[in-house]
């Protein structure tokens, strides 16, 4: 977790596949530290945590619903993290099997709010 908290290198991806990990702990705290340290100290690939994401999405692994609130609660703090969670659904979303995930709608609805929040199209 440390890694997470302190200044570096954008993460590897086995560290992105331990934050795509922990944004689905059953602990609501545990999935918004890792993402917000993760942002807020430059470390996040946005890109490549939305890939990770839609994979595990696609197979089946993580809940939609716990990510679908970590991320709609996530947006809402700064322009820093609402642009970081667009590109990381952005991403994720462009991975989704065309047979609509249960909650996915949730998913969905999240990106136009960022948008609208950035003030983009």
């Amino acid at each position: 977790m440390h890694s997470f908290l302190s200044m570096g290198p954008g993460l590897s991806a086995p560290a992105t596949l331990i934050l795509a990990l922990g944004l689905t702990h059953s602990t609501s705290a545990c999935r918004a530290v890792a993402l917000l340290a993760s942002i807020v100290t430059g470390r996040l690939v946005p890109h490549a945590l939305g890939q990770t994401l839609g994979k595990l999405l696609h197979a089946g692994f993580v809940p939609v619903q716990r990510l679908a609130d970590i991320l709609a609660q996530a947006r809402t703090i700064s322009p820093l993290i609402d642009d970081a969670v667009r590109q990381v659904l952005e991403k994720l979303l462009s991975l989704l099997s065309t047979v609509p995930l249960r909650n996915t709608r949730k998913l969905i609805g999240a990106t136009p709010m960022c948008k609208a929040v950035r003030g983009g199209p």
